[in-house]
Parts: structure tokens; C-alpha cells; sequence
């Protein structure tokens, strides 16, 4: 038993003494192949730089003598020239920038003179910028020789407008109107009693005041532009109208009563209407145009007049009915188109004559009396209240602008209020 003890212990002595020589052997192993490794990659990374510089070279982007960098982050260092570069060159046309405008300041200085209302060149302007090519050289000249007229050999020495052109844009200057600008101080809105109201520049459709443009309300005798104008396209104005005594009986303004038998041109028919706001003279127009209602319903969609309809040609009816919106469609439409009509609505007071006497007219409208009124129509039942379209020249030279009320108390005042807002808002 003792032997075998002594025999265990020495083999596993023995074991134990192996391993220590196999760890031994195996640290040696790993640290010289490690060494080995990164001389291996060390060569490698050099041989790269070798080769790199040596294509740098060849290409001429850098020296021999100058050593190279050892770019550990080649994307990085990209990047940074790149920022580099546009840096420089963002500096570069700022500089560029700044001579050309002292260059054109000084140009104008010199070259432009004021001669009454345009601007008048007297050279071209030449800024500081890189030669151009042969061939744009060529096509220069060859422009220059097309647009330089015969009696001036030179194109720097001849003006770029003839006569007829100053003579044009002179005139346009004089009769140009004014954009109109907000003024800087704040006014408050005004205070109407319309349900729907809208200030609109005729020609450039500017909004410079609306309440509630889409509302769809009644319109009385604002009906009568829509009616004047069917009549425009469809009747001739020395055309006779005898009156029934249906017409007559129609409920209309004072001093505009039609008599029985009455023949009365078209031309006057109109003048009543517009002027005086006479129902039956509007309603006598169905007598050669029985079909007149649908008539203007349909030259409403041909515009395309959405909210809008009509019943009749005198606005009696409560369902003769528009928005602000598309009354100003029809007052532009007739501006451009039919402007007669807004002329005899400016006449304060005219005479006409019938077959059996002479009828005198007083305009019901107070503001055709203003120099600034350049036309318009009102209107008014116990279901409409008050309604009114105004078009004024609120500024010299400004284009003129339309203010419609609907649904007013007091259609005159509200309309007053509404352009003297508009003055003082903007200039």
C-alpha cells in the first residue's frame, strides 16, 4: 500500500511539471506571433504611404523632399479641406459682390440722369467679372451691332430708349396709379351695421376690408345693374316701350310713375332705373324680354356668379339674392365691359321725355354728388334693409375701389365710414 501512494504522488509530480513546461512553450508562441503580426503591419502601412506619396508625387500635388503625413482619418481630413476650400471661395464672391456694387453705384452716378419722369441710360454698365470666352465675345458683338441703330456707331454711346419709347414710358408714369401701402399706425377697424360689407380694388381684386364676403343676402334694386346690362346686349336704346297698366301699377320711387300708354325709349327706361331706381321702368323691360329673369340668371353663371340668384328685374322679390363677393364680380365685369351704365348712375339730375310729357330726375343716391364717386347703384326693401355699391377714387392716381354693403341700417353712413377707413389705413 505504501508503494502505491509513492507512485501516485510521483506521477502526478510528473503531470503537474508538464503543464508548467506546456504553458511555458505556449507564451512564447503567442508573444513572438504577435510580434510578428504587427511587423508585418507595419510594413504593410508603410509600403501604402510609400506608393501614395510616390502617385502624389507623380501627379504633382506634392514635393519630393516634403515628408508624408500619416492620414489615420482620410474622411475627416476631406471634409476639413473641403470646408477649407468653400470657406475661400465664399470669400472670394463676397469680394466679388462688394466691387461690383461700388462699380454699378458709380455707374449710375455717372450714366443715369432725370429727365422729367423716366430714367434715361446714357452707357451700358460693364461690371468686374472673368473675360468671357471667344466665342460669347462673339456673340456680344453681334448683339450689340443688331440693337445699335445706324446713325450711332458705337453701342455705348447710344441710349437704350428712342423717342417713341420715352414718349411711352412718360406716359405711362403719369397715368401709373399707386399701390397702396398699410400705414404703419394701427386704426381701428370700422364699426357698421352691415351683416356683409367689402372694400376690393377694381383692377387688382386687393382686399382691404371684408366681413363675411360669402354671406348670401338679399339685394333689392342692386338686382337693376344685373337687368341694365341685359338690356344693354339685347335691346337698342332708341327702341320705344309703350307701358301697360299692369306696369304702372308696380310699387315704385317717387316722381317715377309711368302712365298708361306711355311710349318711353329704352335709352330713358334706363336712365329712370339707374338714376331714380324706378321699379317699373326695370319691370317695362320684360315687355320685349318676357324671358328677362332668365336671361340674368343665366349671363350669373356665364360670370361665373355662384351665389347668386334671380327672380325678377326690380329687386322687389326677397329672393333676388347675392354675396358681396359676387356683386363685385358684376360691378367689375360691367366696369370693363359695360361702363355706361355706372356713367348715367353719377348723373345728379336729367330730363327726359315721353309721348305725353316730361319727366324729371333727381339721382336717389346722396354720394353721386362727391367728385370722388365714380358710379354705383342702391337698394333697399323691409327684407334687404339697406344695400349699396360704391365705387370711389379714394386717392389721385390710385385705382379706384369698390365698397359694397349688404344688409345695412344705414347703408350711407356705413359706406362713408368704410372709405374714410380706408384713407386713413393706407396710403
Amino acid at each position: 500500500m505504501k508503494n502505491l501512494e509513492k507512485s501516485e504522488q510521483i506521477i502526478s509530480k510528473v503531470l503537474l511539471i508538464l503543464l508548467l513546461l506546456l504553458l511555458l512553450n505556449w507564451q512564447k508562441y503567442y508573444f513572438s506571433s504577435a510580434k510578428n503580426y504587427r511587423e508585418k503591419k507595419e510594413n504593410y502601412s508603410s509600403q501604402e504611404n510609400s506608393l501614395a506619396g510616390e502617385a502624389l508625387i507623380f501627379k504633382g500635388f506634392i514635393s519630393e523632399e516634403k515628408p508624408l503625413s500619416d492620414n489615420r482619418f482620410p474622411k475627416k481630413e476631406k471634409q476639413k479641406k473641403k470646408q477649407r476650400e468653400n470657406k475661400k471661395e465664399q470669400k472670394k464672391e463676397n469680394k466679388q459682390e462688394e466691387i461690383n456694387q461700388e462699380e454699378i453705384k458709380k455707374f449710375f452716378k455717372e450714366n443715369f440722369s432725370l429727365l422729367s419722369s423716366p430714367l434715361i441710360l446714357k452707357k451700358t454698365p460693364v461690371l468686374s467679372s472673368p473675360s468671357p470666352s471667344k466665342e460669347k465675345r462673339e456673340k456680344l458683338k453681334k448683339a450689340e451691332v443688331r440693337n445699335t441703330p445706324s446713325n450711332h456707331p458705337s453701342p455705348l454711346s447710344t441710349p437704350s430708349f428712342s423717342k417713341k419709347e420715352r414718349e411711352e414710358t412718360e406716359n405711362f408714369l403719369s397715368s401709373s396709379q399707386i399701390i397702396p401701402w398699410r400705414k404703419k399706425e394701427k386704426i381701428d377697424l370700422p364699426i357698421i351695421s352691415a351683416s356683409s360689407a367689402i372694400i376690393i380694388g377694381l383692377n387688382d381684386n386687393f382686399i382691404f376690408f371684408q366681413k363675411e364676403p360669402k354671406k348670401i343676402l338679399p339685394i333689392a334694386s342692386l338686382s337693376k345693374l344685373m337687368t341694365s346690362l341685359i338690356v344693354l346686349d339685347n335691346l337698342p336704346l332708341e327702341k320705344k316701350i309703350i307701358i301697360p297698366k299692369e306696369i304702372s301699377l308696380i310699387e315704385t320711387s317717387r316722381g317715377t310713375n309711368l302712365l298708361p300708354g306711355e311710349k318711353i325709349s329704352v335709352k330713358d327706361l334706363l336712365a329712370m332705373a339707374l338714376i331714380a331706381s324706378s321699379n317699373q321702368a326695370a319691370a317695362a323691360f320684360s315687355i320685349p324680354l318676357p324671358d328677362i329673369a332668365s336671361r340674368m340668371q343665366k349671363k350669373a353663371k356665364e360670370l361665373n356668379l355662384n351665389n347668386t340668384f334671380f327672380a325678377e328685374p326690380t329687386g322687389l322679390s326677397s329672393l333676388n339674392r347675392a354675396s358681396a363677393e359676387d356683386l363685385f364680380k358684376l360691378t367689375k365685369y360691367i366696369w370693363f365691359n359695360k361702363p355706361e351704365i355706372f356713367k348715367i348712375s353719377q348723373i345728379e339730375e336729367k330730363e327726359i321725355i315721353s309721348s305725353k310729357r316730361k319727366i324729371q330726375l333727381t339721382n336717389i343716391n346722396p354720394l353721386a354728388k362727391r367728385n370722388d364717386f365714380l358710379g354705383g347703384k342702391t337698394g333697399y326693401t323691409n327684407q334687404a334693409n339697406g344695400t349699396l355699391i360704391s365705387i370711389f377714387q379714394w386717392k389721385e392716381k390710385s385705382e379706384p375701389a369698390v365698397i359694397i354693403v349688404l344688409n345695412s341700417k344705414s347703408r350711407v353712413t356705413d359706406t362713408l365710414n368704410l372709405l374714410n377707413w380706408l384713407k386713413k389705413s393706407y396710403y
